[in-house]
């Protein structure tokens, strides 16, 4: 195992600059329950991240869903001088 970005640039040569990761409340239903293994109608995670790189262009997209009770997030916030 390792990491996604990492398996990108080593084997087809594209380095990620930079992704914008969306995430939103949503609610389970149809496959995506049944795919979650929770009951239709649970809160879940709803998230769409796109990759770019040092152009600005997109190299990934990845959109899913995750159990929100399964999911931590952690961010770190820096003051810019």
């Amino acid at each position: 195992t390792g990491s996604l970005y990492r398996l990108i640039e080593s084997k087809l040569g594209v380095t990620i600059d930079e992704a914008i990761h969306h995430i939103e409340a949503a609610l389970a239903v149809g496959k995506v329950a049944q795919w979650l293994n929770v009951e239709a109608g649970s809160p879940v995670l709803k998230f769409q991240r796109i990759c770019y790189n040092s152009r600005r262009e997109p190299v990934l997209y990845e959109h899913g869903f995750i159990r929100a009770d399964k999911y931590s997030y952690e961010i770190r916030l820096k003051k810019y001088l």
